[in-house]
């Protein structure tokens, strides 16, 4: 169990506060979501600051609303993150402002996201964009197991996902 003084504790919640332009409120409900990242090492969240800024390029709203919405992102390893965020900006041709909407992408296992996204453009399914026909929520994409990623995603049966991955990978 690590012990931290009420010190460090305040200005850990200032450091958060001042480098993502939080008020009282938004650091409250981002402590409560995340109850650890207060007491992460601040090494590690600024390497992740550096990446989001630097490396991904998200600007300084975004940040913030990652922070907001999904936190554990400023607790996971940076080449971790960044390997996600490429394959989905890059290769799945999605923008940040998907990825800031349903950042729990960035956090689900890039080989799922890969197995599913490639299999949806088998089937020709790939479809991110939410103001086109059968859109896919990025949120939907890598929640649930395979049998509900099948039958409400893929429109398929588990089997045929298996037997594509036995073939495709």
């Amino acid at each position: 169990m690590v012990v931290s003084s009420t010190i460090d504790i305040d200005t850990s919640l200032g450091f958060f506060q001042t480098n993502f332009f939080l008020s009282g409120d938004n650091i409250r409900s981002v402590v409560t979501k995340l109850p650890k990242l207060i007491t992460w090492p601040k090494k590690s969240v600024n390497l992740i600051m550096f990446s989001l800024i630097e490396e991904m390029g998200f600007n300084k709203s975004e940040r913030k609303r990652l922070l907001q919405i999904h936190p554990k992102l400023f607790v996971m390893f940076k080449n971790h993150l960044l390997q996600r965020f490429n394959y989905i900006h890059h290769t799945m041709d999605i923008n940040h402002d998907r990825i800031v909407f349903e950042p729990q992408v960035l956090t689900s296992r890039l080989f799922r996201i890969k197995q599913r996204h490639e299999y949806l453009q088998y089937l020709n399914r790939a479809q991110y964009d939410p103001t086109k026909p059968n859109y896919v929520p990025l949120s939907k994409l890598v929640s649930g197991d395979d049998s509900e990623f099948c039958i409400n995603l893929a429109k398929t049966s588990v089997e045929m996902f298996n037997t594509y991955l036995k073939t495709n990978q």
